[in-house]
């Protein structure tokens, strides 16, 4: 859909985006871009920050019915917030990785396996008042030695396992 690479102070709005077989969006080690009022749908992956973004602001976006995840903080993403998004119907439906004090909150996070997952070392994120609802799995999973993360005032329902799940290594 839309690739940039080593892109500032830029932003990218109210696009729908789908039928890609990889990304539907993909920024590339940048920093202050906005991804706002976009619909993504149908793609591998929806909306990822991948290798050395810092300063994202990926708020109010529609995500849904991407296969793999709907949106992904990968890689030495830092200081980004995701905020405002409805995201469903994916694997996964919101990734940190590798990533550390960013800001994931007010999602509306709905009918993926999980709903949102911190892994691969990710430290001194805030995940905060989030939905989320009917995963299959869990509704916030934590694996892979993830540590000091804040997770606060999310309301987790109808998860067919459980609300939150903790691997061993992880703290939170």
């Amino acid at each position: 859909g839309f690739f940039s690479d080593n892109l500032s102070n830029s932003t990218v709005a109210n696009n729908t985006i789908y039928h890609n077989s990889e990304y539907g969006i993909y920024p590339r080690t940048g920093s202050g871009i906005t991804i706002e009022n976009n619909h993504i749908e149908d793609n591998n992956i929806g909306l990822t920050c991948s290798l050395n973004c810092h300063e994202i602001l990926i708020q109010k976006n529609e995500i849904h019915d991407n296969k793999e995840a709907g949106l992904v903080l990968s890689r030495n993403v830092s200081d980004s917030i995701a905020r405002y998004n409805n995201v469903s119907n994916s694997d996964i439906g919101i990734a940190a990785s590798e990533s550390h004090a960013n800001d994931i909150s007010q999602n509306v996070i709905s009918d993926n396996r999980f709903g949102l997952q911190l892994k691969g070392g990710s430290f001194n994120n805030m995940i905060k008042n989030n939905t989320v609802a009917n995963a299959d799995d869990c509704g916030i999973f934590v694996i892979d030695d993830v540590e000091n993360n804040t997770i606060i005032h999310n309301s987790l329902y109808h998860s067919a396992k459980n609300g939150i799940c903790l691997s061993q290594g992880s703290e939170s």
